[in-house]
């Protein structure tokens, strides 16, 4: 799946949109969810912390636990 996040300059993030789905709406709220709470190094310009966004491709893996 692909999120696309807006993050402030301060690191948080500001709006967090679904631009390619996982084709499961679970987990794609799961993902909204976590990147709601992230905490993210601000881009700079001229030394300066500025608001940004960016695309971040989320994999969700499903693993097996021996018994």
């Amino acid at each position: 799946m692909v999120l696309e996040v807006e993050i402030t300059a301060d690191g948080k993030p500001a709006t967090v949109t679904v631009i390619r789905s996982s084709g499961h709406p679970r987990l794609d709220d799961a993902a909204h969810k976590a990147f709601e709470k992230a905490v993210f190094v601000p881009a700079r310009e001229h030394g300066e912390a500025v608001a940004s966004t960016k695309r971040i491709a989320f994999r969700f893996a499903i693993e097996e636990q021996g018994e």
